[in-house]
């Protein structure tokens, strides 16, 4: 079964990537200072599995807890990057 293994945003219909630890913030970063996308990034903030496919807030949070990844988190209904590392 897949794991979250880095986060990720959706902008644009390109997704970007770091792996854990990172945070949604150092994907901002790398994308504005190392790849020239020029700020606000507005895209959707997620996450990204073993198996390359990117997750939104909502469905990392199923997958998390469902492979037993998380037991606790403190958002209802969203995954957020200190939930897992």
């Amino acid at each position: 079964m897949s794991q979250i293994v880095g986060v990720a945003i959706k902008h644009s219909g390109d997704v970007h990537t770091l792996p854990k630890p990172n945070r949604h913030h150092h994907v901002i970063w790398h994308m504005v200072d190392e790849m020239n996308v020029p700020p606000p990034i507005t895209g959707m903030q997620g996450f990204y599995t073993d198996e390359g496919d990117f997750l939104t807030r909502e469905q990392a949070l199923t997958l998390a807890l469902r492979t037993g990844q998380i037991t606790t988190h403190d958002h209802p209904t969203k995954l957020f990057s200190e939930d897992l590392w």
